[in-house]
Order: structure tokens, then C-alpha cells, then sequence
């Protein structure tokens, strides 16, 4: 049973850990030059609307938004995940 759940462990995580560094990466990359442009201009239109975009990404629930992710981004493959799995998921 033990090596059977390690082999199970060993099998999901590359992907895993895949998808984890391929979406912190933007996440960092752009959320906080965006973050700072947003605090800095905050009382013009382009902080308003960087404002307005982060409470909109905020409030949607996860569970609602991964599968339009999953639809929007089906063509970046990551790991296994295949047509079959996305539609699975939604």
C-alpha cells in the first residue's frame, strides 16, 4: 500500500509542480509592476481600471473561473492534461 501510494505521489507531481511555477511566474511577473503602477496612478483612470480589474479577479470564485482558465488556455499544454481531462474537469 505504501509503495503504491508513493508511486501515485511521484506520478502527480511533475505536473503539479509544473502548472504551480507556470502560473506564479506571470503572477509576479506582471502583478506586481501592475500593483505598483496602480498604487502610484491611483487616483487616474489606469489605477482605477488596474483597481477594478484585481477586485473583479478577487471576488470570482475558483471553482468558477478554473474551468473558463481551462477553456481559454487549452492550447498551452501542461504535463498530461489533454482535451479529455479539460472536459472532464468543466
Amino acid at each position: 500500500m505504501v509503495a503504491t501510494l508513493y508511486s501515485l505521489i511521484l506520478t502527480v507531481l511533475p505536473p503539479t509542480l509544473e502548472l504551480l511555477f507556470r502560473c506564479n511566474v506571470p503572477i509576479f511577473l506582471f502583478g506586481i509592476p501592475l500593483g505598483l503602477l496602480g498604487a502610484l496612478n491611483s487616483r487616474n483612470l489606469f489605477g482605477s481600471g488596474i483597481s477594478a480589474v484585481t477586485s473583479l479577479g478577487i471576488s470570482l470564485p475558483v471553482f468558477w473561473l478554473a474551468p473558463i482558465f481551462a477553456v481559454f488556455f487549452r492550447n498551452l499544454s501542461v504535463g498530461n492534461l489533454s482535451d479529455r481531462t479539460i472536459q472532464f474537469i468543466i
